[in-house]
């Protein structure tokens, strides 16, 4: 997250003008979005799943992605404790 904040604000302070950015840092932000797209791939998948055996008592995908984002932001808060 470090590698993004700091890019970011080089990308504001440059604004309208050339960015230098090293190229390292590109393929490292290329690389996450590749394992993001990834996970969102898998994720669709999973939330798509009509079986029944993925929602364990959720009656619509939107229920599922709120319990998923309550158990995130819940590990969140425990990480940076």
């Amino acid at each position: 997250m470090d590698e993004l904040k700091t890019l970011r604000e080089r990308a504001q302070f440059y604004e309208g003008g050339e960015i230098l950015v090293d190229a390292d840092a590109i393929l490292s932000l290329l690389d996450r979005l590749e394992k993001a797209e990834a996970d969102a791939k898998r994720y669709r998948w999973l939330r798509a799943d009509k079986t029944g055996d993925l929602y364990n008592g959720y009656s619509v995908p939107e229920e599922l992605d709120a319990a998923i984002d309550a158990a995130v932001a819940q590990l969140d808060k425990q990480e940076t404790r």
